[in-house]
């Protein structure tokens, strides 16, 4: 059995929901990629991380919208969740740590920097 299939059925899963499956992995090692690049090199490509985030969900939300209203792709639906929840997560934290990095900012006697 080759490529993705339908867990439980051997069925192989279509080749539009391969597709985006495999982007998701793609785009999060170019977020990773142009981070880098922001610490080690040219301080402006966080804008470009940041919209590499935001692309980054478009694909995770077309597969769980699939998984979920598709019922040949039901099989998927706990793993798109818990790639979704992942994400959402990430969002929470980001604005999570924003707040305190703020709120500290305030309190020190040396300012810390606020990106």
């Amino acid at each position: 059995m080759s490529g993705i299939s339908l867990p439980l059925t051997g069925r192989p899963a279509p080749l539009y929901f391969k597709g985006l499956a495999l982007s998701v992995p793609s785009l999060i090692t170019g977020q990773l990629f142009l981070a880098g690049v922001a610490i080690f090199s040219d301080g402006t490509a966080w804008e470009w991380h940041r919209t590499m985030g935001g692309v980054t969900g478009l694909p995770i939300l077309l597969l769980c919208g699939l998984a979920l209203w598709q019922p040949s792709l039901r099989p998927y639906r706990m793993a798109t969740g818990i790639v979704f929840l992942l994400y959402v997560l990430q969002i929470v934290w980001l604005t999570a740590g924003r707040r305190f990095r703020a709120a500290c900012c305030r309190r020190c006697i040396r300012p810390m920097p606020c990106f």
